[in-house]
């Protein structure tokens, strides 16, 4: 028992302003020094490390994520543009062909769907439309 220090008692501590015994606390503030530190505090700052450091991660792979959802979404908006266009595009080619009846005469080239591009070796005419083989 004469290995334990003497402890604060910070009830003795007088707070209120109207107190004018302040004899005790120099004492029991001193004592504050005396205080055994908590059993397993390091246990609980590790843990405190590594639950700090798994919320860290929770967060980084968020970023990740929102970028890899930015990114995703910026390509599908694109493509989206890209149909658009090409439907517009297509849309007065389809007019324009449908009104051609001779064989000779020439067809606006349509646009590919998925890259937006003219269709390369489009028929030049309906001459060369009916020969193309039917599948």
């Amino acid at each position: 028992m004469k290995d334990i220090l003497p402890q604060p008692n910070l009830g003795l501590v007088p707070v209120a302003k109207e107190s004018k015994d302040l004899t005790v606390t120099p004492e029991h503030l001193g004592r504050c020094d005396t205080l055994p530190a908590a059993k397993g505090s390091a246990r609980q700052m590790r843990d405190m490390d590594l639950f700090t450091a798994g919320v860290a991660a929770i967060i980084e792979r968020t970023y990740e994520l929102e970028k890899t959802f930015k990114a995703l979404l910026e390509e599908g908006f694109a493509e989206m543009r890209t149909k658009l266009r090409v439907i517009d595009l297509n849309k007065s080619s389809r007019m324009q062909n449908g009104m051609v009846v001779d064989d000779d005469a020439p067809l606006d080239t349509l646009y590919n769907m998925r890259t937006g591009q003219l269709i390369p070796d489009f028929p030049k005419n309906l001459r060369a439309l009916d020969a193309l083989p039917g599948e």
